[in-house]
């Protein structure tokens, strides 16, 4: 019985050893090498993550600022119209036919402040002047008439404009809420330099206009002294 166990025993102890002889050998540098490389592998994955997102969002928006640079808004066509332009062009082409009582692009206006002049300030004809006077005197008169009556005429329809130009500058400022993007806000803020470029060249007018009534004074000067040396030099009788 006691050689029973004993062989017993034995087998089991034999058994043992083999058992253990066939496990894995377990190496701790090896695994710590793997994890160390795992979460370099992940910390790798989590910064190309964040990079992708973040080439995402700088795309949408390179898209909105592309969005936001295109379209067609209307805004340089809004008051600004070919009936707008001929209204704004109601002047004469040049200084001959404004001299000369010629409208530009708004006649029937042109002619109504025309004849609101000729009422306000009568005057008489050349040749009916020429009567009580000579005759160089005669032509200065009408001269003076012709440049008076242009600068007049120019002045207060330039002067009656300006309420149109305010109301066109105060319905375009109302658009500025309403720009949908930076395309849109752009174009309105060109439309509206447009509107300052219109008024700027009114003031324009107007200091030409200024400067046509003083060229004008200094001509009938000139006249007048030329017309008087003439007849100092004519001969006694």
């Amino acid at each position: 019985m006691i050689i029973r166990k004993a062989m017993l025993f034995g087998l089991l102890v034999s058994f043992s050893i083999k058992s253990f002889a066939m496990l894995p050998v377990v190496d701790a540098g090896a695994i710590a090498n793997l994890i160390k490389n795992f979460n370099q592998l992940k910390s790798q994955y989590e910064l190309l993550q964040q990079t992708y997102q973040n080439a995402q969002h700088q795309l949408e928006q390179v898209k909105q600022l592309t969005n936001d640079a295109e379209g067609h808004y209307g805004f340089g066509h809004f008051l600004n119209g070919e009936q707008d332009f001929n209204t704004r062009s109601w002047s004469p082409d040049n200084w001959k036919s404004a001299l000369q009582g010629l409208s530009g692009g708004n006649p029937a206006r042109y002619q109504e402040l025309l004849n609101t002049y000729q009422q306000d300030h009568p005057v008489l004809s050349e040749s009916n002047y020429e009567k009580g006077s000579s005759h160089d005197q005669a032509t200065v008169y009408t001269q003076d008439i012709n440049v008076n009556r242009a600068a007049m005429v120019n002045a207060t329809y330039a002067f009656d404009d300006i309420k149109t130009h305010l109301t066109t500058i105060y319905q375009l400022s109302q658009k500025i809420d309403q720009a949908q993007n930076t395309k849109a806000a752009i174009d309105l803020n060109s439309r509206l330099l447009a509107e300052v470029a219109y008024i700027q060249a009114q003031n324009l007018k107007m200091q030409i206009l200024m400067n046509q009534q003083m060229a004008q004074v200094n001509a009938d000067t000139i006249a007048v002294k030329t017309a008087s040396a003439k007849f100092n030099t004519l001969p006694e009788h």
